[in-house]
């Protein structure tokens, strides 16, 4: 049996207790011994000595499910690996690789999605298949997933806008059922993206509803990111709309008695800024009140998204039509300088990152005001243009989300986990998350003093596996597998070069199943010892 041990180190065990000097013996997979006396000499040492050892950092909002197995896919998964993530939850947002019947005619809506993974074929329908080809393929960190609602319902309905009848919701909450059972960590919203935001009260009801039943998860990308939105009415005077999606999805976890986990709390635009306090005085109350309920939450105020989720919801369940109707484009040029003038969002905070048309690919990495002025057209109907070469899909980096202050605020708060919310990009722009974001929280919170590293590590592995139960991982205790980061957190970091995002500081080895995959930055390991958890 292979053994070996990590000597010497400083130990953060996930709990959020006291860091303590201790060795480690793992062998195959898993950890067997800590103690605080020094090992024989008789098996293979890494010397620590001085180093932090912490369990495997946890992704608790991840879309790594739609890269994983496929061939050629190590590329896309070895910048999360070199940030410390030894196990992702994917499945965010709706979109699932898995929870179809066998037969439907909207394979390829699923497939055009906003992560591009190149998995044309799903050839598998549930998440027992979808181990399947895991266990085939290989995998070089652990996924758990969600089921995605959105996967779910466009495999019944396609896009169609109308609410679904009985007997399609029958059948969509039975397919959500079967993969729960299968071992699904619970069931992801995207409330901004198709088919969600058709999604009525009723049926987000009956699928908030399974899920508790199941005593699982309910992630939701919620309706609204900013104080307005396409998708409530705008009233003077009134509740800013990412209050109002933030308190629909409370008032369904208390009528459901379902685990939410509000995905990514963002507040886009400067002038939606202000109501961050009241956003998490929300999720207080609530949780004074006995709501179980958690957010997502990174240290950059910028997030990947495709171009038509700034769209009104009138626009964009039609937008090949209403990219044709001189009375929609007014329409919606008028919305858009009003959203300019209210958020503090607009052209220049726009970043294409993916164009998809190729005539268009030479504008990846621009904002939209500079392609605006390069192609001396005007901003607005540069967008239009962009949404009609892409079909709506074109990747952006959108920026305003936050700013410092109310960052610190999230990554402090007690409801809150860590995400990454990024994928690779395999052309065009890639978002600095795919390397930094959890080396990122490491430093911002040393830098404005925050937290004690013990919690910023307890939030990264303990926290999240508690709140997902993932058993046997996130802590460093004897008889759990052995996923581990050793890393230095005076000078673990993220980092960048004239705007590309690169490889973290400060992180010296991640250990993955027993297996070190990652040395002083680089792939020391082209096995798959990750596996998908149920």
């Amino acid at each position: 049996m292979k053994q070996y041990w990590l000597t010497g180190g400083r130990i953060a065990d996930g709990t959020g207790s006291e860091i303590y000097a201790g060795h480690i013996l793992i062998q195959e997979d898993r950890i067997i011994k800590i103690q605080t006396q020094p090992p024989e000499r008789d098996v293979f040492q890494y010397d620590c000595k001085g180093a932090l050892i912490t369990p495997g950092f946890i992704d608790i909002h991840s879309h790594l499910d739609w890269f994983t197995g496929n061939e050629g896919s190590s590329p896309l998964i070895l910048p999360f690996l070199q940030q410390g993530i030894t196990t992702a939850v994917g499945g965010n947002c709706g979109y699932s690789v898995f929870g179809f019947p066998v037969s439907h005619p909207y394979r390829e809506l699923l497939t055009n999605n906003l992560f591009r993974s190149g998995k044309s074929t799903l050839c598998w329908k549930d998440i027992d298949e979808f181990a399947d080809h895991i266990q085939t393929n290989g995998s070089s960190l652990n996924l758990l997933c969600y089921v995605g609602h959105g996967t779910v319902r466009t495999s019944i309905r396609g896009y169609d806008a109308n609410p679904l009848t009985d007997e399609e919701l029958t059948q969509m909450l039975g397919l959500l059922e079967d993969n729960l059972n299968m071992g699904a960590a619970g069931v992801s919203l995207g409330l901004q993206y198709e088919p969600g935001i058709f999604a009525d009260k009723k049926e987000l009801k009956a699928v908030a509803a399974l899920v508790a039943s199941h005593k699982k998860v309910l992630a939701v990308h919620p309706r609204a990111a900013s104080a307005v939105s396409g998708k409530y009415p705008i009233k003077p005077f009134g509740t800013a709309h990412h209050l109002l999606a933030i308190q629909d999805m409370i008032d369904l976890a208390e009528e459901t008695g379902v685990r939410l986990q509000f995905s990514h709390l963002i507040f886009v635009g400067s002038l939606s800024w202000k109501s961050a306090d009241k956003a998490l005085k929300l999720f207080d109350d609530a949780w004074n009140r006995g709501v179980d309920i958690a957010f997502d939450t990174f240290g950059y105020s910028l997030g990947a998204s495709r171009i038509n989720v700034i769209l009104p919801e009138w626009f964009r369940t039609h937008l090949g039509k209403n990219l044709k109707n001189p009375w929609a484009i007014q329409r919606l040029r008028l919305e858009t300088m009003a959203m300019e003038l209210v958020l503090g969002f607009g052209y220049e905070h726009i970043r294409v990152t993916n164009a998809v048309h190729p005539d268009w690919k030479k504008y990846n990495g621009m904002y939209l005001s500079h392609i605006a002025r390069q192609r001396k057209s005007s901003q607005f109907k540069t967008l239009c243009d962009l949404l009609r070469v892409s079909d709506g899909t074109a990747g952006v980096l959108m920026e305003r989300y936050s700013n410092p202050e109310i960052m610190n605020k999230m990554i402090a708060h007690p409801l809150s986990h860590f995400q990454t919310d990024a994928w690779v990009e395999r052309e065009g722009v890639n978002n600095p998350a795919i390397y930094g974001s959890l080396p990122r929280i490491f430093r911002l919170n040393r830098e404005n003093n925050l937290l004690p590293v013990e919690e910023i590590v307890r939030k990264m592995t303990g926290a999240p596996a508690d709140r997902m139960g993932i058993a046997e991982r996130g802590y460093l205790k004897e008889g759990y597998f052995a996923d581990l980061v050793v890393l230095d957190e005076q000078s673990i970091s993220d980092r960048e070069e004239k705007g590309i995002p690169l490889p973290p500081t400060g992180i010296d080895k991640v250990i993955v199943n027993g297996r070190v995959m990652i040395e002083k930055g680089l792939e020391v390991s082209d096995k798959s010892p990750g596996r998908l958890i149920r």
